[in-house]
């Protein structure tokens, strides 16, 4: 009698498994996606009180591999934003109009804006720091600080800068737009009032080696 009810239970299973691997074939199902597992049929039998559940896994496979193509994705897009990192990195001399004078600036690969203005010595600001951001296929949105000296101490000074550059990555253009600030203000709070507000537009070039 013992024998018969485990005999009857592996036909159960057999007949079971034969009818999930009629409808899904692990062969055929991972295949489709990785072709080098056409051997695997992992699955799990749970039996709760009367009815049998089975648990097949190339569902758990697909999610898994669509979460890889994912991956993939970002991981190209933060390679195609270091390339173009790498076109735009340089030293550029940035002519501002309506006699704004002039900026060397330094772009750094991974984000970075270093720059100087012709007319800080005369006005007795510091050198600017800031970040850069890909906003379009040649565009970046730059944000930079400074210090001033002004009458009541030292203030501060918030610009942002989009910059466009040309097919070559030699010469660029854009537009600046900047906040003076009293000392003792953040300059990044959003609510800061400026004593001061500067707009502009520029064009500039890279600078090169040569044999000149």
């Amino acid at each position: 009698m013992k024998h018969n009810r485990v005999f009857s239970i592996c036909t159960h299973i057999k007949i079971v498994f034969g009818k999930i691997q009629k409808q899904f074939c692990p062969s055929k199902v991972l295949g489709a996606f990785c072709p080098g597992i056409t051997a695997a049929k992992i699955w799990f039998f749970v039996k709760p009180k009367t009815k049998s559940v089975l648990i097949y896994t190339p569902v758990i496979l697909s999610a898994f591999l669509f979460l890889s193509v994912l991956c993939s994705k970002e991981a190209g897009a933060h390679k195609s934003d270091s390339a173009f990192g790498e076109k735009i990195a340089g030293t550029y001399i940035l002519t501002e109009d309506d006699d704004g004078g002039s900026r060397i600036v330094t772009i750094t690969a991974d984000g970075g804006w270093l720059g100087i203005h012709s007319l800080q010595f005369e006005n007795k600001f510091s050198n600017q720091q800031g970040v850069w951001e890909k906003t379009g296929k040649r565009k970046i949105a730059v944000r930079t600080l400074d210090f001033i000296s002004l009458k009541g101490g030292v203030g501060s000074a918030l610009f942002n800068f989009t910059v466009e550059f040309d097919n070559a990555y030699q010469q660029v253009s854009g537009e600046l737009s900047g906040q003076l600030f009293p000392p003792g203000v953040d300059p990044l709070d959003p609510v800061a009032a400026p004593i001061r507000t500067f707009n502009n537009t520029f064009t500039g070039k890279r600078l090169i080696v040569t044999d000149n």
